[in-house]
């Protein structure tokens, strides 16, 4: 039988007190129901208007009873998040009051807020509320600690989540500050370990688009505190060696240019021990291809090439 009821994140019992915050409806297809001694009402959600950052703080809402009774009055309550249960060896990670402070609760109805910071990233954690009532009286008692789970849809924003659908973009990144980032990618040393990676089988892996303005051009890429190395089958930088000359030309047919009269290569001498390269060299287009020309060039001689498309 399907039934219609709401999910308690937290339900904690140190005597007669009980406490219950309320965080969304759910479908349940069997399982078992909750108490049905505790009545749990909807409360209504808060947050800030469609403009505003929306920080670290989230909302905490509930029904508070003690002895049975609905309390009305000021409480203190503060949180504490864990990265494990605390009694198998979780370590605290922060412990904070509620905002504001104290807490109004009416008829055993609250709403206050919650602030740990940036401690959301995917990892497991538990929270334990605890509290004292009336306000600054006596010592606070713990509620137990439970499982913070997500919500089905953050579960999207969890680390190695694979973004997928029909739409053109499967993720757009965008701040609104002067001196925003729109994505940050960062990855731990190690020669396989990359920032930001992009791959298309047929398309751009990656592309760098700056301000589109002819009078202050924006940077579309810059390289910062690094070198830029490139790989692949078909590398937009290679090393080319002189094996045929013919007319003083050597042929450098490439996927990256072949058919391109347009394209902008680059070239600089490869000095090795065993041959020093021709500095006076130009490239030629002709019939489809490039050619690497000089008066004296020889097979052997190597050259740098970094080709642009445009």
């Amino acid at each position: 039988m399907k039934s219609n009821w709401w999910f308690g994140l937290l339900v904690g019992m140190i005597g007669n007190l009980v406490l219950l915050a309320v965080v969304g409806a759910a479908n349940a297809q069997g399982g078992k129901p909750p108490d049905k001694n505790i009545t749990v009402q909807p409360l209504a959600p808060t947050g800030g208007g469609p403009d505003a950052p929306l920080g670290t703080t989230f909302s905490y809402q509930g029904l508070l009873k003690i002895s049975g009774v609905p309390y009305t009055g000021n409480c203190d309550m503060q949180f504490k998040l864990w990265n494990g249960d605390p009694g198998s060896g979780g370590i605290l990670i922060a412990t904070v009051g509620a905002l504001p402070a104290p807490t109004s609760v009416s008829a055993g109805l609250f709403t206050t807020y919650v602030d740990f910071g940036d401690q959301f990233q995917g990892d497991y954690r538990e929270l334990e509320p605890l509290v004292r009532c009336p306000s600054g009286s006596g010592s606070y008692q713990s509620l137990g600690v439970q499982t913070i789970y997500p919500a089905p849809y953050a579960l999207g924003l969890r680390p190695g989540t694979t973004i997928t659908g029909s739409a053109s973009t499967a993720l757009t990144a965008i701040s609104t500050d002067v001196q925003g980032t729109g994505l940050w990618g960062e990855a731990n040393n190690g020669t396989n370990a990359w920032g930001v990676y992009g791959h298309s089988s047929s398309g751009i892996g990656v592309i760098a688009a700056g301000g589109d303005n002819s009078i202050t051009p924006n940077t579309a890429l810059q390289i910062h505190g690094g070198k830029l190395a490139v790989g692949g089958s078909v590398k937009p930088a290679f090393i080319f060696t002189v094996v045929v000359v013919s007319s003083n030309c050597s042929n450098m047919s490439s996927p990256l240019f072949d058919g391109d009269p347009n394209a902008m290569i680059f070239v600089t001498p490869r000095q090795t021990d065993a041959t020093l390269p021709a500095t006076n060299v130009k490239v030629v287009y002709g019939f489809g291809i490039w050619d690497l020309c000089s008066p004296s060039l020889a097979p052997g001689m190597m050259y740098n090439i970094l080709v642009i498309n445009q």
